[in-house]
């Protein structure tokens, strides 16, 4: 995981116009969000068994993620690979369905590594979507 500078980092506005500038630019609401905090991915790059993705964190202020008009926090952006498991201990021609194995494998690595070329796209990425989120943020006097 990478840290990136940005200027946004701990400006907050309104949870809708974050979001649908965040979402024109090819985020994503990550699927382990809660009600307080939540993180937008967006994809940099896939191979066989790695994602690299570019996250930004927010957290609520007032109300709660997914109504558009909670008051969210943006936080610092990174940049992360995440490796997944590949392939199994167990020979696939022996595979039998088991309720006692458990079928979610943790990854290989907590994080791989991230590479200066994934660093640099997660900044270019920032650079485009930060004038649309200024503005977005400005629109009812964001706080910083």
């Amino acid at each position: 995981m990478v840290e990136l500078e940005w200027a946004l980092a701990g400006c907050s506005g309104e949870y809708g116009k974050i979001r649908a500038v965040l979402e024109s630019e090819g985020f994503v609401l990550g699927g382990g969000w809660e009600y307080d905090h939540a993180y937008f991915d967006r994809e940099l790059a896939r191979t066989e068994g790695e994602t690299v993705y570019l996250r930004v964190p927010v957290t609520a202020e007032q109300g709660t993620i997914g109504q558009d008009d909670a008051r969210v926090r943006l936080g610092t952006p990174f940049v992360l690979n995440h490796v997944v498991h590949l392939g199994s201990h167990i020979d696939r021609a022996e595979a039998i369905p088991n309720p006692f194995l458990n079928q979610f494998s943790p990854p290989r690595e907590r994080d791989g590594s991230v590479t200066p070329e994934w660093v640099e796209a997660g900044r270019t990425v920032l650079a485009r979507v930060s004038p649309a989120l200024d503005a977005a943020l400005a629109e009812r006097g964001a706080e910083k």
